[in-house]
């Protein structure tokens, strides 16, 4: 995601993605890398998740490619931070689990080795 929208901001700056970056700056006052995991959390989290099942063969329940969707300062973003605290606990024991810092048990197996 970081690839494709600092290659939009670059080479189509008055694009959606140049001005969604623009206004969530002038809005919160944060950095442009803040402003992209605002802009992924609020825009692209459910594509994300959608394309994460695509690639898996949709092998596990839909919640689970949501949980996967969140990842990285993404849960630093206001959208996160407006979730359900069980949704946001469940996301990072599902990012532990998949990074190997949390030890994988019956409520969340190890999903796979697909990691990139």
């Amino acid at each position: 995601m970081h690839a494709y929208i600092s290659y939009s901001i670059n080479n189509n700056n008055e694009g959606f993605i140049g001005t969604a970056i623009d206004n969530l700056i002038i809005q919160t006052g944060a950095t442009r890398s803040g402003s992209e995991h605002e802009l992924m959390a609020q825009q692209f989290v459910d594509i994300m998740s959608a394309s994460l099942a695509s690639l898996d063969n949709n092998q596990h329940a839909p919640v689970q490619y949501e949980r996967l969707a969140w990842s990285g300062d993404m849960k630093e973003s206001e959208v996160f931070e407006r979730l359900e605290f069980e949704f946001q606990t469940d996301v990072t024991s599902r990012d532990g689990v998949e990074s190997g810092t949390f030890t994988p048990n019956a409520e969340f197996p190890l999903l796979g080795e697909k990691n990139c």
